[in-house]
């Protein structure tokens, strides 16, 4: 019931999804819901709505859950522009990491960004996470292969910027 038109749209939204995996794809209701029933199912994987004043404004996903390795992979959404730039999209990321690396036992988090979208490095680095690799000429946005910053968070350490 939480698949809108709105989310919907956000994930068609080149703005919200440019510098994602889901740039230059189109989304129906109905594969949208197929995809978070499949989260919300999976073993590896847990998706949240995020919510400001009862509105949900993004989708922040834990994926790669590996219990072997004690690791795990953040994503996250800010589809509602008004949401953008007042540190929500930082809140939830670290609230998420906490939840991962506490409550489930995890000994790391990580996210891989692309090199163009430094809002999100910031929004990464507030929520204590480090830069700990960039992967040279890993993805191809817009026809041209750019880098991946890839992040990480670990349990009892975090390195903060402002």
């Amino acid at each position: 019931e939480h698949v809108t038109a709105a989310y919907v749209a956000w994930l068609s939204d080149p703005k919200v999804v440019g510098m994602t995996e889901q740039s230059g794809l189109t989304h129906t209701t109905e594969d949208v819901r197929q995809y978070v029933e499949s989260s919300l199912a999976a073993r590896d994987a847990h998706i949240w709505r995020i919510l400001s004043s009862d509105r949900h404004v993004g989708n922040i996903r834990l994926s790669g859950i590996n219990r072997v390795h004690a690791r795990a992979s953040i994503g996250i959404i800010i589809g509602d522009p008004t949401a953008r730039g007042r540190g929500i999209g930082t809140a939830a990321v670290d609230l998420l990491a906490r939840h991962a690396l506490t409550d489930l036992g995890l000994h790391k988090v990580t996210a891989g960004i692309y090199s163009l979208n430094p809002a999100s490095v910031r929004t990464f680095l507030k929520a204590g996470f480090h830069v700990e690799a960039t992967l040279v000429g890993h993805r191809r946005h817009e026809g041209r292969f750019i880098d991946e910053i890839l992040m990480a968070r670990f349990a009892g350490w975090s390195q903060t910027t402002t």
